[in-house]
């Protein structure tokens, strides 16, 4: 049984702290899986954080500790969203983690905090790795056949008296021959070149607030309340 090549990505709010100066650590946890058995290839991420925020909020570390991917050291999550540093080749079954901190000052209660990511990229379709060949075959041989013709009996007269003398002549051998060509031909069709694309999102939300309870939002969010500093769903 095939199965379909899928990749996707995993949006996970890690955790929170406030640093006592009033802003808001927060930590992000992104899981990658690539499943097919051919590379995955121009494989690209990205990650947006909500434009409520611009200009508040920054990037701390970004980290990928087993190394599989190549990060971008200029990510912002603003105006540089690319994860890796230009498009990856995943390995066939790869897992990967990145992990995000997140500083965010002068926050605003009641106002959501969405961090949005997306994965694509693509890989060798199942079918293409198929590839087709015929031959046909025709032989050459040649055949030779030898006949004798039968004798050739020649009489020969001499006068005056009569004298009559019979010679009896045996023609060449006649030779025939008869030719049969054989032909091999083999026809090859390369494999198919044909790609697959992978694609995969998740959106994490999460809503500030400062007591009383929070509106709710289309996409569900993480409630954290900072004044008691604890998070829940």
């Amino acid at each position: 049984e095939v199965i379909p090549a899928e990749i996707s990505i995993d949006n996970k709010l890690d955790g929170f702290v406030q640093d006592g100066n009033g802003c808001l650590i927060i930590s992000y946890v992104y899981t990658i899986t690539y499943n097919g058995n051919q590379p995955a290839e121009n494989v690209t991420a990205t990650s947006r954080f909500t434009n409520f925020y611009t200009g508040k909020f920054s990037i701390t570390t970004i980290t990928n500790p087993d190394g599989k991917l190549a990060l971008n050291p200029g990510f912002d999550g603003q105006n540089d969203i690319n994860l890796f540093a230009g498009a990856l080749v995943l390995p066939p079954e790869t897992t990967s983690h990145i992990y995000v901190t997140v500083t965010l000052c002068g926050y605003d209660p009641d106002v959501d905090f969405v961090n949005f990511v997306d994965i694509k990229g693509e890989t060798q379709a199942a079918s293409s790795s198929s590839s087709s060949s015929s031959t046909s075959t025709t032989t050459r041989r040649t055949t030779t056949t030898t006949r004798t013709p039968a004798p050739v009996p020649t009489t020969t007269s001499t006068s005056p008296g009569t004298t009559t003398t019979t010679t009896t002549t045996t023609p060449p051998p006649v030779t025939t021959s008869t030719t049969t060509t054989t032909t091999t031909t083999t026809t090859t069709s390369a494999p198919v070149d044909s790609k697959e694309d992978l694609y995969d999102s998740d959106q994490v939300t999460f809503r500030l607030a400062v007591g009383g309870a929070p509106e709710e939002v289309e996409q569900p969010p993480i409630i954290l309340d900072i004044g008691g500093g604890k998070d829940g769903s």
